[in-house]
C-alpha cells in the first residue's frame, strides 16, 4: 500500500466588511490546484471576522474541490478519448459519455 499525503493551505485575508479566502492544493507532484472565496459582511450585522472567515474559507475550499473534479475529468479524458463529467453525486453512467 503506498499513502501519499496532500497539503491544502488556506490563506485569509480580512480588510474591513471583506474577507477573502485562498485555498492551495499540494500534490507532491505537479499538481497545484487553487480555490478562491469571498465574502462581504452587511454594514447591518455585527462585526464577527471568525463569520466571514469561515463563509470564504468554506467557498474557497467548494472551489478548490470543483477544480480538482474538473482536472480529474480532463485527465480521464485525455486517455479515454469520451468526455467525463465528474461530480460530488453517486456515479451512473449516461448514454453521452461517462460519469464517474
Amino acid at each position: 500500500m503506498r499513502i501519499k499525503t496532500w497539503h491544502v493551505e488556506l490563506f485569509l485575508d480580512e480588510d474591513g466588511e471583506r474577507t477573502v479566502a485562498r485555498a492551495v492544493l499540494h500534490t507532491g507532484q505537479h499538481t497545484h490546484l487553487e480555490g478562491r472565496g469571498v465574502t462581504v459582511r452587511s454594514p447591518h450585522d455585527i462585526d464577527v471576522a471568525e463569520i466571514g472567515d469561515e463563509v470564504a474559507a468554506a467557498r474557497a475550499l467548494h472551489e478548490l474541490a470543483d477544480e480538482l473534479l474538473r482536472t480529474a475529468a480532463g485527465d480521464i479524458e485525455a486517455i479515454e478519448e469520451v468526455p467525463v463529467h465528474l461530480s460530488f453525486d453517486t456515479p451512473a453512467s449516461t448514454s453521452q459519455g461517462r460519469r464517474l
